[in-house]
């Protein structure tokens, strides 16, 4: 038996080592046994960096994890030529807390330049108790890869609610990622991004939550065979996400089935997603739309709706071997009435019918909650639900929105940091701002126009190809300014986050109007902005800074440019003229609508008043002469 490295890893308290018995052959190998605490990832690296030091691709290092519960609260780092095994489900790598979540700690398990690595037979488990409970794309992921080679992630169980990807996989090469189940992760289940290339994803099975089952975006020679997608009523867009640059991504001999998100319910999903896309040989119903990109012949909406005989036929998870006896496929039935009516008549959908058949975009990554929005729902404001249900033909104005503090005099002393307002004194002005506690904003949606978006986490504006148009509106209350002249400054701060990391096709041009009506946040939508009662136009009716209707004339404007991208900051739109008009009585305070000026291939998102963290809610500022 060779000599092993321990190191100080017997002065480790918490968790007890043993050497495994020459069973495994000529390899260094360390077991790992769970015991009371907290930094369970301290004995494992210690351990991952003892056989490290003398393993090779031919003879690797082995670290056993034994059956139990281990809480960490830093990453495990892999190191190359070393394999990380557990015992299955029973070995569970359970996160404590926010961790993970920065550049140096993005994930659970996280392997950097490292080549010829393994990880499987593990189970991953978090405090996160729902969507909203933290993390998000880049961090709090179980397993990030970033320039590896020659990887291999398997027989992995990722439980509902952890945040950021599954596996998050980026700049790497000759990665697979096979025989796992994802019970609903945070964002995606599987991500290949940023020239990966020479890849596999087969033989999973996926929930999808959140936003995708998979996505594969600018990279080369990926597979995606033989799994199988589903989920219900989440805030997710497709089974599998197709993104920017590609080239020779196979996707096929999968089952997507009865999958419904609240964004949209697509089998294959496109973002901007060019190059050579095969998509064959696919078992699909009740998603839709079913194909947005990529070419091929599948089975589309068929009369067996059997699993198991598709399985059996060699479609999706377990038609390979392999598949866990303890595998949950438990689904919600057929969730629309559209799923309903798809027959085994269909016939491959072409891409320009799938585009005529999207419905709704994907969510971003911050995610939302498990609200599935039907036709006719309605949705109840957190600022005063008492205050704004309304009747069938009463509209919002702003004494309906509750008031969440005094008002603001020159002789008051500042109000505590608890308090929603905060007064900041100058030589010759004031400065009252406000977040979201005291603000109702609404999503308008082309795509779906009967559909009341109130509880979103995310303002979202612009166009996109294929899916149509998106704007918003918003209202504060300003009953506690009664002098107009007495305002110097007025500005509306909206913090952007999305798209993510990637560039757009066009400059976002963000214009701000005045509704011509007041509207109820409980029935506005695309087409009415009341039950009953109609926009004169679809989309919202509006005067412009010169009072004509439906004008081009906008009370604010910024250029966000094509090739910024979210930097983690507010932006301002200085609303000063519509203030004013509003506080003088000019016109009844009926909001902002927020709108794009191309509304074509602009399409960005901001953070809602709904949005946990109240540093990024939509926010207005208003200045007073002294």
């Amino acid at each position: 038996m060779l000599k092993r490295q321990i190191g100080t890893l017997f002065l480790i308290t918490c968790l007890i080592l043993t050497a495994v018995p020459a069973a495994l052959g000529a390899q260094n190998t360390v077991t790992v046994n769970p015991a009371s605490g907290s930094d369970a990832q301290t004995a494992i690296n210690n351990a991952i960096n003892s056989v490290a030091a003398g393993a090779t691709s031919s003879n690797p290092g082995v670290v056993i994890l034994g059956a139990g519960t281990y809480k960490i609260s830093a990453p495990i780092i892999l190191k190359s030529n070393v394999v990380l095994k557990g015992a299955g489900d029973n070995t569970i790598i359970f996160a404590t807390g926010s961790v993970c979540n920065s550049d140096g700690s993005p994930a659970y398990i996280y392997g950097s330049g490292v080549s010829n690595v393994e990880v499987s037979h593990l189970q991953f488990q978090s405090t996160a108790t729902g969507p909203k409970d933290g993390g998000h794309g880049d961090y709090r992921n179980c397993i990030k890869l970033t320039s590896v080679t020659n990887a291999k992630v398997h027989d992995i169980l990722l439980t509902r609610y952890l945040y950021g990807d599954g596996v998050r996989i980026s700049k790497s090469s000759g990665i697979e990622v096979y025989n796992c189940r994802m019970q609903s992760s945070g964002h995606d289940g599987v991500s290949f991004l940023s020239g990966t290339k020479d890849s596999r994803m087969y033989n999973c099975y996926v929930e999808v939550q959140t936003n995708t089952g998979v996505r594969v975006d600018n990279c080369a020679n990926i597979e995606v065979d033989h799994n199988t997608f589903t989920g219900s009523a989440g805030s997710g867009w497709c089974c599998v996400e197709l993104e920017n640059k590609l080239t020779n991504v196979d996707v096929h001999h999968n089952i997507m089935h009865d999958y419904k998100g609240s964004s949209s319910s697509a089998g294959i999903g496109n973002w901007h997603a060019s190059g050579s896309i095969s998509v064959r040989d696919n078992v699909m119903w009740n998603v839709s739309p079913y194909i947005q990109v990529g070419s091929g012949s599948n089975i589309l909406g068929p009369s067996d709706r059997s699993v198991e005989n598709w399985v059996a036929k060699g479609y999706g998870y377990g038609s390979l071997g392999s598949a866990s006896s303890s595998q949950s496929t438990e689904t919600v039935s057929p969730t629309s009435e559209e799923d309903s009516k798809t027959t085994a008549n269909e016939t491959a959908v072409t891409e320009t019918e799938e585009t005529e058949l999207a419905t709704e975009t994907k969510e971003t990554e911050v995610a939302t909650a498990n609200n599935q929005t039907a036709e006719n729902e309605t949705a109840i404001t957190k600022a005063a639900p008492e205050q704004v249900t309304g009747t069938d033909n009463e509209s919002l104005t702003e004494e309906n929105i509750s008031e969440t503090g005094t008002q603001t005099g020159v002789n008051e002393p500042p109000v505590t940091e608890a308090d929603p307002e905060q007064v900041v004194e100058t030589d010759k002005t004031s400065l009252t701002e406000e977040n979201s506690s005291d603000i109702i904003d609404n999503r308008l949606k082309e795509s779906t126009p009967d559909t009341v978006y109130q509880d979103k986490e995310y303002l979202d504006i612009g166009g996109r190809p294929g899916i149509g148009k998106y704007r918003d509106l918003l209202l504060f209350n300003l009953s506690e300014y009664n002098d107009a002249e007495n305002i110097s400054n007025a500005t509306l701060s909206l913090y952007w986050y999305y798209p993510d990391g990637i560039e757009r096709p066009e400059d976002t041009i963000v214009e701000v109007y005045r509704p011509a009506a007041a509207w109820n946040p409980e029935n506005v939508t695309w087409n009415t902005r009341d039950n009953g009662v109609l926009w004169t136009q679809p989309g919202g009716d509006w005067f412009d800074m010169n009072n004509v209707s439906q004008g081009d004339a906008p009370y604010a404007t910024i250029t966000i440019k094509g090739s910024d991208i979210p930097d983690n900051r507010y932006y301002e739109l200085n609303v000063t003229d519509l203030v004013k008009e509003y506080v003088s009585g000019e016109y009844e305070n009926t909001g902002f609508l927020i709108k794009t000026r191309a509304e074509n291939a602009d399409y960005v998102a901001f953070y809602s008043s709904e949005i946990d963290d109240e540093n990024q809610r939509p926010m207005r500022a208003i200045e007073e002469k002294i």
